[in-house]
């Protein structure tokens, strides 16, 4: 893409044609700024973007600016556009990059990021369909006879007669709760209180590349997860990422009380304190520790924003993610805990104590119908139910589109 040229419309061809070339000011060009749109514009960034000047031969303070846009890999494609300009060519006008359909009296809409991911997991779709038809017959029907033999697990992902988990990786998997319990031990927590979150998949999926680099945009996102505001309760780690047992990727220095492990299978677990480092207020009265609201629907609505973010680098792209939340050692002598029912943690009885030793709650998150904000919001409901508490409970919470959805806007507005 070249600027400094002068084009006109052909009604007849329906085309653009240069019709004179404008030299620019080459102090005038910013060519950051000119980066910075197009990543500020477009979806995913287009990777080795690049802005070069071409001075003038007869004035070299004059010149074009030539945006070079390298080869990219058919996994980012498409690349979608979720600003425009306007049809006057004069002024920048904003655009929501979304489709919306009718839900009864009620419109919904997807954000530009479930977009992509539907688009590439029905191109997914697309090249397996093509490459089924040209199977031979013979190996069609093997591959039919494995399929019947097959059973679907109690979550919902297909497993083989054996009963082990789906996994390309060499070493077996450990048992789905185990993938909780490894992170909560490299996080150092199996003696103290910790909450643990976890997206599954719900149907087969892979991470391509989950090895290659530590500085890929899957290990960037990993290292740098998303968070409502500053200072909050993020998913932040400490450590550096690396490969365990060629099984994950994991990040978070052992024994720091904070993990993040990604599977190479597409499962997420994110482990961390749940005494008063993190999940509840510090200090407590009688050993009791009351559960801080915020640090819980905060840390929830962060969880699911990543497992989000997640679902752009597997194959094929899924539809549903199991959304799992648990508690563990929630009634140790020294550290038992409760869920205040006001704003603030006073001990029992003005509150709720955990029921048992250990919570496991969990739900379908359908995440092309519903926002990170929603399955937050589901799951934290079965967590008040653990606790005798129903949503209406909950706090910073709102409606929209008729239905209840953490408020990230009310988290941010937060003073202290």
């Amino acid at each position: 893409m070249v600027v400094g040229l002068t084009t006109k419309v052909l009604q007849d061809a329906k085309e653009e044609v240069v019709e004179k070339v404008s030299l620019l000011v080459g102090e005038e060009v910013d060519k950051v700024q000119y980066m910075n749109l197009a990543s500020g514009r477009i979806y995913p960034n287009i990777k080795g973007l690049n802005a070069e000047w071409f001075p003038s031969d007869k004035n070299h303070g004059m010149g074009l600016l030539a945006i070079v846009v390298p080869e990219q890999s058919a996994d980012d494609r498409p690349f979608l556009i979720q600003k425009v300009v306007g049809d006057d060519g004069s002024k920048l006008k904003e655009t929501i990059f979304s489709y919306v359909f009718r839900v009864t009296d009620q419109t919904k809409s997807k954000n530009i990021q479930t977009i992509h991911a539907l688009i590439k997991g029905g191109e997914n779709n697309h090249r397996l369909s093509n490459l089924i038809e040209g199977i031979p017959e013979a190996v069609a029907g093997a591959i039919r006879r494995v399929e019947e033999n097959s059973t679907v697990g109690d979550r919902g992902v297909v497993q083989s007669s054996k009963g082990s988990e789906p996994n390309d990786c060499s070493q077996p998997a450990p048992p789905l709760d185990e993938k909780i319990k490894l992170a909560i031990g490299a996080a150092g927590l199996e003696n103290r209180p910790s909450l643990a979150f976890m997206a599954l998949p719900s149907r087969a999926v892979s991470i391509p590349g989950i090895f290659e680099s530590s500085e890929s945009d899957l290990a960037k996102t990993l290292r740098n997860p998303p968070k409502i505001r500053a200072n909050g309760f993020d998913l932040q780690t400490t450590g550096e990422i690396r490969p365990v047992l060629g099984n994950l990727l994991r990040v978070g220095k052992d024994g720091s009380g904070t993990i993040i492990d990604l599977w190479r299978n597409g499962t997420l677990v994110f482990a961390v304190e749940g005494d008063g480092e993190y999940l509840c207020w510090r200090g407590g009265a009688r050993n009791w520790q009351g559960i801080n609201r915020v640090a819980l629907i905060e840390a929830a609505t962060n969880f699911a924003t990543l497992a989000q973010k997640i679902l752009l680098f597997t194959k094929p792209v899924p539809s549903r993610y199991i959304l799992v939340c648990e508690l563990n050692n929630a009634l140790m002598e020294d550290q038992k805990l409760f869920f205040p029912v006001g704003r603030f943690a006073t001990p029992p009885p003005v509150g709720n104590p955990a029921p048992k030793e250990q919570m496991h709650v969990e739900i379908n998150w359908d995440v092309v119908d519903d926002s990170e904000e929603r399955a937050a919001y589901l799951l934290l409901t079965d967590v008040y139910a653990w606790f005798g508490l129903t949503a209406d409970n909950m706090w910073l919470t709102k409606e929209e589109n008729g239905q209840k959805i953490i408020d990230t806007q009310a988290i941010k507005d937060l003073r202290g």
